[in-house]
């Protein structure tokens, strides 16, 4: 893992990259879903940038996480917590979409990894894994029990990916009418069970801060 990695909450200026990120999470199906929503006098971009920029919108900048190399971007992770922002709407999701918001509903008490992306320059130095670890980090803090995402199985490497890291399959659903996945493929949910935060009065200190 590269030791010059860094995360830090996404700022205003972050949000045409998480634009572009948010198409290579998607493989490009989250235009589909901009087209459907945008305005007569605006594009798919233009949408897309909107929700980005809107701090009330569920995938408002302001909840991504970003990693960063040297100051460049190289990943994000959009994380939904359980209480904090409900399942996708279906009325706004394409047809097709159902059966990924019906996965989306059993993620219930998680904390629901709903977009995840590294850039391709920036692959293969555990920026994934460190992103993974921060939703489990959270999951332990805000006593939920586990992490939850959803990865189609024609994306090997992701996949691939989250059976290494711990998580395991508990439903699936067929992808027919992706905009992007219309092969039969499907849709998996995956969890990993992470540990309750251990009380403070059996830490081996005790419970008290350290000294500086």
């Amino acid at each position: 893992m590269a030791s010059n990695i860094a995360l830090r909450s996404a700022r205003p200026e972050d949000i045409g990259a998480l634009l572009e990120f948010m198409m290579i999470s998607s493989w490009g199906g989250i235009r589909e879903a901009w087209e459907r929503v945008r305005s007569p006098a605006e594009t798919w971009r233009e949408r897309g940038l909107a929700e980005l920029a809107d701090p009330e919108c569920e995938i408002g900048y302001s909840r991504f996480v970003v990693a960063e190399i040297d100051g460049r971007m190289a990943g994000m992770v959009l994380l939904n917590f359980v209480g904090d922002t409900t399942p996708l709407d279906p009325r706004r999701e394409p047809p097709e979409q159902a059966g990924a918001v019906a996965l989306i509903k059993l993620a219930d008490r998680s904390v629901f990894i709903r977009e995840i992306a590294v850039d391709g320059w920036a692959r293969g130095r555990g920026i994934a894994r460190m992103l993974l670890g921060l939703a489990e980090r959270l999951a332990i803090s805000h006593h939920l029990g586990r992490v939850t995402l959803i990865v189609n199985d024609a994306n090997g490497p992701a996949h691939r990916l989250y059976l290494a890291e711990g998580f395991k399959a508990v439903a699936s659903r067929p992808s027919f009418g992706h905009p992007v996945f219309d092969d039969g493929s499907m849709l998996v949910l995956m969890q990993k069970t992470v540990p309750e935060p251990e009380p403070a009065a059996s830490r081996k200190d005790g419970g008290r801060c350290r000294p500086p």
